[in-house]
């Protein structure tokens, strides 16, 4: 009878530790797991958080440049790409701008010499209206200045490129990127830049 006593007390005893053991096992795995998910429950608010901010702090204040063949304004959050390579020939000039978000915006505004008074001359713009499949061809007018503007219709995001002609030159005015909030900022920069543009 004592011995029975003794085998149960140790059983119990191996059954108690087997239970403590298991359910230190599953807090230690609770802990790690919270651990984890915690710092990427918080980057994610954060990237939220930070988006919001973001978009609330654009700042669409034109900036003026003032150059030999063109003018226009672009808005202050953007920053000059000092890293753009010199233009080649047949580009006059060229100014690129980028800002961060998404996907980064990318404005560029450029000069070329055609070989004859004729968009069709301009290699950009024909290769574009060669595929009218992926290229959105439309007429726009802002002020005085008339614009061909070809939209590209498979592009993630925002991307546009607005050509005016003037004396066997062209204006490329390019803008692609993404927004956290959509493309509504995109959008109106992209008609601050073509509304600001003069020839000279």
């Amino acid at each position: 009878m004592v011995e029975t006593v003794k085998q149960r007390r140790k059983k119990i005893y191996g059954l108690t530790a087997g239970c403590i053991g298991l359910l230190v096992l599953l807090v230690f795995i609770y802990l790690r797991l919270n651990s984890l998910g915690g710092p990427a429950i918080a980057q994610l608010h954060n990237l939220k958080r930070s988006s919001r901010l973001t978009n609330a702090a654009f700042n669409f204040n034109p900036v003026r440049v003032n150059a030999k063949y063109i003018s226009f304004s672009y808005p202050q959050s953007l920053a000059a790409d000092n890293s753009a390579q010199k233009p080649l020939a047949p580009i006059l000039s060229s100014y690129t701008y980028k800002y961060n978000d998404l996907k980064a915006w990318v404005l560029t505004v450029s000069v070329v010499k055609l070989s004859s008074n004729n968009l069709l001359a301009d290699s950009s713009y024909y290769a574009r209206y060669l595929d009218p499949k992926q290229y959105n061809l439309a007429s726009v007018s802002f002020g005085k200045n008339t614009f061909q503007l070809m939209t590209d219709r498979y592009a993630a995001g925002f991307s546009k490129v607005a050509y005016s002609l003037n004396n066997g030159l062209a204006a490329e005015i390019s803008l692609t990127g993404d927004d956290a909030s959509g493309t509504a900022n995109l959008s109106k920069a992209f008609a601050g830049v073509l509304a600001s543009f003069r020839w000279n």
